[in-house]
């Protein structure tokens, strides 16, 4: 008799695994699979817990696309519990397609998208206790966490850019790079960086006008892993100065009668606690912590036949730095930029038009 086992989970990602703790010649069972990403800077937040199913009789392909065979009815008891305060919150089960969240379309059933949430306002030195209890069945899943600390010390990009914009010029093939400078914070283990570099465009005859405006992506700093969660540590991080021109180059084409002009740049460093750092480790995956992309072969759950991921993450953004003079223009006459219509400093010669 053909079995199948099919294993739905975690937001847009579902695959179809099979555990080696987990006995495929058994009849039907049930398998919970629990999902929590907690950011301490939200107000209100979500857990994703889905069933697996092993069934002698039924296609998977079959089972997976009825919504209602991928979640627990009305048999679930979801708590969150402040380890360190005694605050409990009791979960409420939503439909995430009726609050914004859709599920996006695919092989598993999309409606409904159940979802739990409480709001709360969590204290980043502290750690949450998950608990899942079934009324039906009595069976228990646990997880727990220490949540990211939030006060990242960015300092360049950072505190320091506020009254220093930053300096990009480059030298083909001997410039210094540019030091990213921050401190990393308890309970942090995997850090990126990446940033929005946001410009506008007019017209060459009407330069007050704006007729667009658009960013480009900016990746920075891949991955970062902290040596010690326990403390605080300085990292500085070497970044190759010509990658911030050909970015834009590579995302850009030149515009007939058009100039554009650099707004600012925002910054977002992303922190994972050290289970997602695991997760990533042990899975050997590409998903970072900005992603929706869990999979669960790596597990912190706590239950019988229980799979998934509850830990924290956080993104501490640093908006509207200014680069500097020369900065700008290299963006309007550099090698790699020179031609794609940007404005250089308001001093130079040829401002507002392009140096060639």
């Amino acid at each position: 008799m053909k079995k199948t086992l099919a294993i739905a989970i975690l937001l847009t990602t579902i695959y179809t695994s099979c555990s080696n703790d987990f006995d495929v010649t058994a009849g039907w069972k049930e398998i919970s699979v629990i999902y929590g990403l907690i950011n301490p800077q939200d107000t209100q937040h979500f857990i994703k817990i889905q069933k697996a199913f092993l069934d002698e009789e039924t296609g998977a392909l079959q089972i997976a696309s009825i919504g209602d065979s991928l979640f627990h009815q009305d048999s679930l008891h979801v708590t969150i519990k402040d380890i360190n305060s005694g605050a409990t919150w009791t979960l409420d089960k939503v439909d995430g397609n009726t609050i914004g969240l859709i599920k996006d379309p695919g092989l598993f059933g999309s409606a409904p998208n159940t979802l739990y949430t409480f709001n709360a306002n969590l204290n980043y030195n502290n750690t949450i206790q998950l608990l899942v209890r079934n009324t039906r069945t009595g069976k228990l899943d646990s997880a727990s966490c220490d949540l990211v600390n939030t006060n990242l010390n960015a300092q360049t990009p950072g505190i320091f850019n506020l009254t220093s914009p930053i300096n990009l010029t480059y030298t083909i093939g001997a410039s210094t790079p540019y030091t990213v400078l921050f401190y990393t914070v308890v309970d942090g283990k995997q850090y990126e960086l990446d940033a929005y570099i946001h410009y506008h465009e007019t017209t060459t005859t009407d330069t007050s006008t704006v007729t667009f405006r658009d960013s480009i992506y900016l990746p920075i700093i891949n991955k970062y892993i902290a040596e010690n969660v326990n403390i605080s540590e300085s990292v500085n991080y070497p970044y190759v100065r010509e990658n911030f021109f050909r970015t834009i180059a590579d995302q850009l084409e030149p515009k007939a009668n058009t100039i554009r002009f650099f707004d600012n740049i925002d910054f977002y460093y992303h922190i994972g606690g050290q289970e997602l750092y695991n997760y990533i480790l042990i899975n050997n995956t590409q998903s970072g912590i900005a992603s929706d992309q869990i999979l669960p072969k790596y597990t912190n759950i706590k239950g019988d036949q229980s799979l998934g991921i509850f830990t924290s993450r956080t993104t501490v953004p640093v908006p509207n730095i200014k680069i500097d003079a020369y900065t700008l223009d290299s963006i309007s006459c550099g090698v790699f930029t020179q031609g794609l219509g940007f404005a250089p400093q308001p001093a130079n010669p040829f401002y507002p038009f392009t140096c060639n």
